[in-house]
């Protein structure tokens, strides 16, 4: 902490950076739609979102489904005991469901194939592959990325209501629309000399000093 308190009272952080700077951002799509690892710093995260034709809910006919899953891998935080890993994936799992799910950012409608019939569900799951700090943003960031470079195979439906699900071959997959892109920013907050100091991006070594990190989240409109 020494470190960390001393830097700041320099004006700086113990890593060089100003108080409101990222580390540096680095996004890498996979050879199939819907894979984006996210390297923020240190920090790695893996996002990969399928698909697949279900049922829609009864109280939801014409609209599509998601999931999302956290998955923390062993060699991401190997100091964390597995209470403590538990409670990590606990807190991204309520920061993606709040930011991605509740905010309704996906036009789940145009994921109906046939309503009250058939309709497609989008599972993201995400692994955390290195914690180096501010894993809800990168998670966050990783998500977005995979679910706007997914594109479904397109689909013909029968009179009959029989739905045919074509190959990449046979016709051009289709994008996933959102209707807004929800962006998470994560700060610390240090009291320094009765001063206190906002720290946006904290590192794993700041995370570890300071208490719970605030996290603000908005979404706006996709132009794409």
């Amino acid at each position: 902490k020494t470190s960390i308190v001393s830097a700041i009272r320099a004006g700086q952080r113990y890593d060089n950076r100003e108080f409101l700077e990222v580390r540096d951002i680095s996004l890498n799509f996979g050879k199939d739609y819907g894979s984006c690892t996210v390297t923020l710093g240190q920090t790695r995260v893996l996002a990969q979102v399928t698909g697949e034709v279900v049922e829609p809910r009864p109280s939801r006919p014409n609209e599509g489904k998601i999931s999302i899953s956290v998955h923390l891998s062993p060699m991401a935080a190997p100091h964390f005991e597995s209470g403590r890993s538990n409670d990590l994936v606990d807190e991204l799992q309520q920061i993606l469901e709040r930011n991605i799910k509740e905010s309704r950012c996906l036009d789940l409608e145009s994921l109906c194939v046939l309503a009250e019939e058939s309709v497609w569900q989008l599972r993201v799951d995400v692994t955390v592959l290195n914690h180096a700090g501010n894993l809800g943003d990168a998670c966050n960031l990783a998500s977005v990325a995979a679910l706007r470079h997914f594109h479904r195979p397109d689909v013909t439906v029968e009179e009959d209501g029989r739905v045919t699900i074509h190959t990449l071959e046979e016709r051009e997959p289709i994008p996933t629309f959102m209707k807004k892109v929800p962006v998470c920013l994560t700060y610390a907050f240090f009291v320094v000399d009765d001063k206190c100091y906002m720290l946006m991006d904290p590192s794993e070594k700041e995370e570890r000093r300071t208490g719970p990190q605030p996290n603000v989240s908005h979404s706006q409109h996709d132009s794409a």
